[in-house]
């Protein structure tokens, strides 16, 4: 795409005809800039921002009357749970109607060739026990169906 544009860019350069004289007729034209024409209209306009702002008539307010505003949101949420104790966090960390339900961390071995492999540990978020709980799932895997539920097909 960037070759098409720079073939016909440069197919026009060729058509394009541009008078010998443009040059001196453009700098022939622009007219010499005198100081004092420049001072008269730097004047001028300080004139008409003074007397705008002093003549200024101030704005009216009227109250509204049967306008509801809506209820605005609190900046924080006021139930916020953390666990700063531990590192991993071991306690439910919460805010709001959010919470962390799993996170992983890894490590990394050497292998060989200066090579490294990275290795997941999953922790997932028990309600019965309101900590996090290691498991041995990876990206991929399908968590167990939890025992006693569901149908069992034979």
């Amino acid at each position: 795409m960037t070759r098409l544009l720079r073939d016909t860019f440069e197919e026009w350069a060729d058509e394009a005809e541009v008078p010998a004289d443009l040059a001196d007729r453009a700098l022939r034209r622009r007219a010499p800039w005198r100081p004092i024409g420049a001072a008269l209209l730097v004047g001028a306009m300080i004139a008409a921002v003074a007397l705008f702002v002093t003549w200024r008539a101030d704005p009216v307010v009227v109250p509204a009357d049967g306008v509801q505003l809506p209820v605005r949101p609190s900046p924080a949420p006021t139930d916020v749970h953390t666990d700063t104790e531990n590192v991993p966090p071991a306690k439910l960390i919460a805010a709001g109607t959010m919470a962390v339900s799993a996170y992983y961390q890894y490590s990394a071995e050497p292998i060989e060739n200066g090579l490294r492999r990275i290795r997941y540990t999953w922790s997932l978020y028990d309600p019965r026990t309101g900590g996090y709980e290691r498991t041995p799932y990876a990206w991929v895997d399908v968590a167990p169906r939890p025992s006693g539920r569901g149908r069992r097909r034979g």
